[in-house]
């Protein structure tokens, strides 16, 4: 993201939307391009008027196999990345079902 802010986001049980992420100027939306089956795992949408770099990942795996050490460079930003995308998904995933837990036990709670 060069400019503006993009949400990013999942389905959730109910059918709703679960922000995971926020991401500003200087920030990297993905890393499908990566990894085969090269699918995204997650929805991207602009929530302000965005400028964003976009690159070619069939050219850039192949930069990558010429240069190892690009690579493996590249594959340590990335995990990095994934670990923290990863980890704010659980975060919001517990938020999502003690939530859930919580409205459900307030039922019980109501109707003793």
């Amino acid at each position: 993201v060069l400019e503006g802010r993009v949400a990013i986001s999942l389905s959730a049980p109910r059918g709703d939307r679960l922000v995971v992420e926020t991401l500003e100027a200087g920030e990297v939306v993905g890393w499908s391009w990566l990894l085969p089956p090269h699918i995204w795992m997650y929805d991207v949408s602009a929530t302000a008027t965005v400028e964003a770099l976009v690159m070619d990942g069939w050219c850039l795996r192949g930069k990558c196999d010429a240069d190892p050490r690009l690579g493996y460079d590249l594959m340590q930003r990335f995990s990095r990345l994934m670990a923290t995308r990863l980890a704010a998904t659980r975060m919001q995933m517990m938020d999502l079902y003690n939530a859930g837990r919580r409205a459900v036990g307030e039922g019980k709670e109501a109707s003793r």
